[in-house]
């Protein structure tokens, strides 16, 4: 017993007299000092960025955290997915420095304390960072060509990049060449083409450097032999202008015969003398690679008998066989048509992209292929104008037109066909183009990462107008839909968006439609609807996404009023779209002025029967009751957005002197108004939810401001003070079945959070139908903190109770009066046992109890999932399972003649043992609870003075000496608490209290992630009296020990580590939903 004593001296240094002070005693103000934290973080600037890697390389994020004074101001930072968009890879530093790895967009969110806030940050370059080619091999004819399309044949990366400088050569000209990705074949073989640009890389780093891309396409040129052994541009005949009748001065056409066929010798020309002055064949020096194919060339001239637009043949015969025919046009050129590759084209980014495209006419085939110089004989020239060059700007290159666009816009392109010999017009065309200036980049403004912890936008089918006092609902749709903005970005930079450019499409109409002009209206079905904006104008295929939760039964919530008017209907649920402070009336006026500060508040507030067990009041003939600001009977969606008290439970008090919350309900009570001792019951609650199935998402609940619990130490630094909570009541009381509370944070109470079930009902009624009492509770992903006592607060309210024998039944008259020790019977009758189904009694700390299906069915009323939670700043623990009180005094026995406290002041069949809770931890839940041993002074747990009665009925406590005993065995106790710079610190996880048998027990079969393993301790109450009272807190409290649940000097997670993760920023980031 020793030995366990000294394992314990430390917890109670920090929970002295836990049995009154966690069921409720009012305290004095004394201060309990904790960290201030953080209640905004803000990324300043714009709130969607455009980062060219090319040109600027990083961003630099500049972040406000408020207030000045918090305590863990350290920001962090992280890069997360935009729904519908590439992700960007980025590394950011700690100083908040974005470096990209590649192109894309991303969420960049800060974070610090639990607070979050992002920005939309789209990283591209307008040089390349990489290059996919799709197409590797070119097959080309002798005399042929091909562009090499971007986009086509290979691609860039990012899309929005654009070559500028790019230089393409050839391995061998003899066989293919080269311009502006224009191959031309000039003769069999095979070669490659190469091109070479610039562009950027970065590396592991996110520095940005120089780097140079390449591509290579290897060409085959090939040449079509007919059967006769002759080829004119791959056939047996050709057609082709002559346009000199000079024969001084002849013109060439080139030819291939195969020469193991057939010798120049054997080719015999049969035509019109008469028609021409000169036909006749010479060989030439080259000779194909391909299978022995030789070069001829035939010279010719027209006669002067000849005008333009005549014709006639030459024909190469063998053995007066044909071999092949030309047919020979004096200046035939009718026909011209412009060939581009489409007439849409898109704008370019700076003005260094083209476009380029020939004309094509009957020339083209007439003037053949000169093999001998490698270039088309062509005898003409063709010009190129715009009709708008500010659209598209044109110039002339080797008959070809190379076209920039510059503006969106249509435009018609010219093209003129000259003689080259003597400039005479052969033929005119024009084609009209279509300048598009698509959408790069879409995004949607609303960003669901600035939502809360959730992450998610929840919207209200309705908008309720309450000016009137009539509160009218009016749906979004028609011309009250909710119009979806977007940003729009084209090459030149960011536009104002022209819906008919782009389509909106929603994934489910039954849920949400949309307009063209982005306008959503909600349907009579819940759920989830992305929507999606799509550009629809050539060049692009830009989008993006953004997914709305819709809840056709949701109330779109902007301010006090029309809260009030939501949640006091029952009948909708509650949509928040904006922060909410309670009764703003107070806030508004001052205390120099003629407001009734206390009448408006009690209008805010509403008064209903206490739901905790109410002996004490029924033993006086009444009744017990609570005061409560707001009820949630349908469901909540905060947004991320918060609804605070602080009006009601701090501004009031300052501007007036009054309390709208004066403290809770009594257990029991001696004495009167000035000295007055009191076990306190259940509290005022800020939020009350006692209807079953209602789900509390997203939202920040508050019993006051941060900044109202503000305070400074000796040395100036700021603290806030728990002190303050006092009179702030319980922040969210759940007191029903089927209840969730998601992503929510909790915070500035007494009490923070409250689950004991359903209201207190009679024994019979509970044993009869015991499911019908049943609160399953589910809180997950939720940060919960800054309680003056208990963060959560869980138990039942219903009893077991055992009916009192006669008075005298065990001997006992007055308890003053024992010598010797009473008897167990008489402790048990007080606190019975729970009893199985064979009637054998099930023990207290029985772990089996957990497992046990008769024990859950009949007798855990209420049943509480934490999943994923974190829990900060209790002034004395995070976690109090309660159970009711079993000393002989609130049974049946009075304490003596002066003072008979079941007989004469109501104190009887009070005793009992409440049915158990369960507490099931699952995932990673944390509890950052560590806290100076000397921070809690003893003096504050009593309210009243310290009276004889005080003493005689145990509640004295002999501090001196329990911290003499700690001294003594400091060496052994090292196992429970840590030295930390200089202070011991000691972790306040979960408790088990009350006096009474604590059936309640807690699971952690499904921890995982992070969760580190809590200790159990196991404590007689009498460790909270001085030694030679125990007897009296038997005879009030009752006899059963306590137990707890902590980290200890052992845990991996200690003090350190708690300092060590709020000085990182990283201690909450893990409760935001994974986006």
């Amino acid at each position: 017993m020793k030995n366990m004593k000294t394992k314990v001296i430390a917890l109670v240094l920090v929970i002295p007299l836990l049995l009154i002070f966690t069921t409720g005693s009012v305290v004095q103000a004394t201060e309990l000092l904790v960290d201030v934290p953080v209640t905004s973080v803000t990324i300043l600037g714009e709130r969607n960025r455009r980062i060219d890697i090319a040109e600027e390389g990083t961003l630099k994020i500049e972040t406000e955290v408020l207030p000045a004074n918090a305590t863990n101001a350290k920001v962090t930072y992280s890069a997360e997915a935009v729904e519908g968009q590439q992700k960007a890879e980025v590394i950011i530093s700690d100083d908040g420095t974005v470096k990209p790895l590649t192109a894309g967009t991303v969420n960049i969110v800060a974070y610090a304390d639990g607070k979050s806030d992002s920005i939309t940050v789209t990283f591209y370059s307008s040089l390349p960072m990489g290059v996919y080619q799709y197409l590797t091999e070119v097959n080309l004819a002798v005399g042929g060509s091909t562009q090499i399309r971007s986009g086509v044949d290979y691609a860039i990366s990012p899309d929005d990049a654009s070559v500028t400088n790019a230089v393409w050569e050839s391995e061998n000209t003899d066989i293919a060449s080269v311009s502006n990705g224009r191959i031309t074949a000039h003769s069999a073989g095979n070669t490659a083409v190469n091109v070479t640009f610039d562009g950027i890389k970065t590396d592991g780093n996110g520095n940005v450097s120089p780097q140079t891309f390449s591509m290579r396409f290897d060409v085959t040129v090939t040449v079509d032999m007919p059967e006769t052994g002759v080829s004119i541009n791959g056939a047996s005949e050709g057609t082709f202008p002559l346009n000199t009748s000079d024969k001084n001065n002849p013109q060439t056409f080139s030819f291939l015969y195969d020469s193991e066929k057939l010798s120049l010798e054997d080719i015999n020309l049969h035509y019109d003398s008469e028609k021409f002055s000169l036909v006749e064949i010479t060989a030439q020096t080259q000779t194909l690679s391909q299978q022995n194919y030789s070069v001829a060339t035939l010279k010719a001239a027209f006669s002067d008998s000849m005008a333009y637009g005549e014709s006639d043949e030459i024909v190469l015969e063998k053995d007066g066989e044909r071999l092949a025919t030309f047919t020979m046009v004096y200046a035939l050129l009718t026909t011209a048509e412009m060939i581009p590759q489409s007439t849409d084209l898109v704008v370019s980014k700076n003005n260094n992209t083209f476009v380029e495209f020939t004309v094509l006419t009957n020339a083209e085939e007439m003037y053949g292929y000169d093999f001998q110089t490698g270039q088309r004989a062509q005898r003409y020239n063709v010009t190129y104008s715009s009709s708008d060059a500010q659209i598209l700007r044109v110039q002339s290159q080797d008959n070809r037109c190379i076209a920039t666009p510059l503006a969106e816009g249509t435009v018609t392109v010219y093209a003129t066909v000259t003689d080259r010999s003597n400039g005479k017009v052969l033929a005119k065309t024009e084609i009209q183009f279509t300048v598009h200036n698509p959408y790069t980049q879409l995004l949607f403004e609303l960003n669901p990462t600035n939502y809360g912890l959730q992450r998610e936008y929840v919207l209200g089918r309705y908008n309720i107008d309450v000016s009137e006092g009539n509160n009218v609902l009016t749906p979004l749709s028609g011309e009250n839909a909710l119009t979806l903005a977007v940003k729009a970005y084209t090459v030149k930079g960011e536009t104002t968006p022209d819906f008919s450019k782009v389509k909106f499409e929603s994934s489910n109409e039954k849920i949400a439609t949309v307009n063209n002009l982005g306008q959503i209206s909600l349907g009579s079905q819940s759920g989830y609807v992305t929507i999606t904006v799509t550009n629809i104008e050539y060049g692009s295929t830009a989008s993006a996404q953004v997914t709305i939760h819709c809840r056709a039964n949701g109330v779109n919530v902007y301010d006090y009023d029309q809260l009030m008017a939501v949640t006091q209907g029952k009948q909708y649920e509650t949509v928040l779209q904006n922060n909410i402070m309670l009764a703003p009336k107070i806030a508004q006026n001052t205390a120099d002025g003629n407001f009734p500060f206390l009448a408006y508040a009690n209008s805010c507030v509403k008064t209903t029967d206490a739901t905790a067990d109410d002996k004490y009041y029924e033993n006086k003939g009444g009744k017990s009751t609570i005061k409560y600001a707001v009820e949630f009977s349908a469901n909540v969606y905060g947004n991320g957005y918060f609804i605070d008290a602080d009006n009601l439970t701090q501004k009031l008090f300052s501007r007036s002197g009054n309390r709208v919350f004066t403290g809770p309900t009594d257990l029991v009570s001696w004495g009167n108004n000035t000295e007055k001792i009191a076990v306190k019951s259940q509290d005022n609650t800020v939020f009350l939810v006692k209807t079953d199935n209602v789900a509390i998402c997203n939202v920040e609940l508050k019993g006051c401001s941060d900044a109202s619990l503000v305070a400074q130490n000796e040395n100036g630094t700021s603290y806030t003070d728990l002190g303050k909570l006092d009179y702030c009541g319980t922040v969210l009381e759940v007191a029903s079945d089927n209840v969730t509370v998601s992503y929510s944070r909790l915070n500035n109470g007494r009490t923070v959070l409250r689950i004991f079930g359903k209201a207190s009902a009679s024994l019979a009624d509970v044993q009869s139908n015991p499911q019908s009492f049943k609160a399953e509770v589910t809180v997950n992903n939720c940060l919960l903190g800054y309680a003056r006592e208990f963060i959560l607060k869980m138990g039942t309210n219903q009893i077991n109770r055992v009916s009192p024998s006669n008075y005298t039944d065990f001997g006992i008259t007055y308890l003053n009066k024992i010598s010797g020790t009473i008897s167990q019977e008489v402790y048990d009758e007080a606190s019975p046992f729970f009893t199985k189904a064979n009637g054998e009694n099930y023990l207290p700390k029985d772990a089996a109890n957990a497992t046990d299906d008769y024990f859950n069915n009949n007798y855990v009323l209420t049943d509480v999932t934490l999943e994923d939670c974190a829990f900060r700043n209790a002034g004395l623990f995070s976690v109090g399972l309660e159970s009711m009180f079993g000393g002989l005094c609130l049974h049946r026995y009075d304490y003596s003649d002066n003072y008979a406290f079941c007989s004469k002041l109501n104190w009887g069949g009070i005793a009992g043992a409440s049915y158990p809770a369960a507490l099931h931890l699952k995932g990673d839940v944390r509890f950052y609870d560590w806290k100076q041993v000397d921070s809690v002074n003893s003096d504050t747990l009593l309210e009243g003075s310290d009276t004889e009665v005080a003493q005689l009925i145990g509640l004295n406590l002999d501090f001196s000496e329990l911290i003499g005993n700690y001294d003594a065995q400091l060496q052994q106790s090292e196992k429970l608490m840590q030295d930390y710079n200089g202070q011991k610190y000691v972790n306040g996880a979960i408790a088990f209290y009350g006096g009474g048998k604590n059936y309640s027990y807690v699971d952690t079969s499904e921890v995982s992630g992070e969760f580190h393993s809590l200790a159990n301790y196991t404590v007689p109450v009498t460790y909270f009296i001085a030694q030679g009272n125990a007897r009296l807190i038997y005879y009030t409290a009752g006899q059963e020990d306590f137990r707890f649940m902590l980290y200890n000097s052992a845990s991996s997670f200690n003090v350190q580590k708690q300092f060590n993760d709020f000085a990182s920023g990283q201690a909450l980031n893990w409760l935001y939903r994974t986006v």
